[in-house]
């Protein structure tokens, strides 16, 4: 009778193990994001921008309250129900584009990412930017705080580039990143760099498992980011996207993580500005 108890509470507890580690594949998503829109993240003011300037380029999702927020200067973080749900407008093609791939893939799970920074003193930031996107070996050994392990550990223990591609414009990279615990996989990072305007996405080509059990399908987790010029300014508009089963038992713990792993990109690339 203790045997046949045992088993079935090791058939219950590796199913919910399996959703609890499931967080840490939508959180990776939304603090790379996140890192990439953050790579300029100076606290800059920008109060040029008025109200009509910023309903040109957004619609009314995005509040009041975040509009000051972007006129300080200060990058906004918007966890989002629904890709319905997203403000940017779809102003020029490429800014349509970006909205479609994301409403496409209808994301359980999803954030947008908006930084606005003042052209003057950053005349290069394209091409910089585009420079720090290809950066893939400094990806390696960034300490990362989990709450689950109450430990430090790298947030990737290793980050590769496994080839890459170039014609005109567009640059094409497979990254191979080994996470825990999820081990290795690979995803397509895809550069296209024009003058005043950068796009940038990365998608994972084949399953992501844990423990031998697949969670997350081939280009089923998506990162973008839009880069462009706007009236003597930078518009850096950024998503991330999973679509994963939606487990409520996670509940804040998945939040905790989120906010946790978007924090540690945010202080490394605070460091790497000193």
């Amino acid at each position: 009778m203790l045997q046949k108890s045992n088993t079935l509470q090791t058939k219950i507890v590796q199913p919910v193990n399996i959703l609890f580690k499931l967080k840490k594949i939508i959180s990776f998503c939304f603090f790379l994001t996140f890192f990439m829109c953050s790579i300029f993240s100076e606290q800059t003011s920008n109060k040029v921008f008025s109200e009509n300037n910023f309903r040109d380029l957004f619609n009314n999702n995005l509040s009041e309250e975040n509009i000051i927020k972007l006129k300080d200067g200060k990058e906004v973080m918007i966890r989002l129900e629904s890709a319905e749900l997203l403000s940017l407008k779809p102003i020029t093609k490429e800014a349509e584009k970006t909205l479609k791939s994301v409403k496409t893939l209808n994301p359980s799970y999803l954030m947008e990412i908006i930084k606005i920074i003042p052209k003057k003193n950053h005349e290069n930031l394209i091409s910089t930017l585009n420079g720090s996107f290809l950066e893939i070996e400094n990806y390696n050994g960034i300490p990362y705080y989990s709450e689950s392990k109450k430990r430090w550990e790298d947030l990737f223990s290793d980050a590769h580039v496994v080839k890459k591609s170039k014609s005109n414009n567009v640059q094409t990279v497979t990254i191979n990143l080994k996470m825990d615990p999820f081990g290795k996989f690979n995803a397509d990072l895809v550069i296209i760099q024009n003058k005043d305007s950068l796009e940038f996405t990365l998608q994972n080509q084949k399953n992501l498992r844990i423990i031998g059990v697949p969670v997350v399908k081939p280009q089923n987790m998506l990162c973008t980011v839009y880069a462009f010029e706007y009236n003597d300014n930078w518009i850096l508009y950024g998503t991330g996207g999973v679509l994963a089963p939606k487990v409520p038992v996670l509940g804040s713990k998945a939040e905790v993580s989120f906010v946790n792993r978007i924090s540690t990109f945010c202080r490394y690339i605070f460091n790497t500005l000193e």
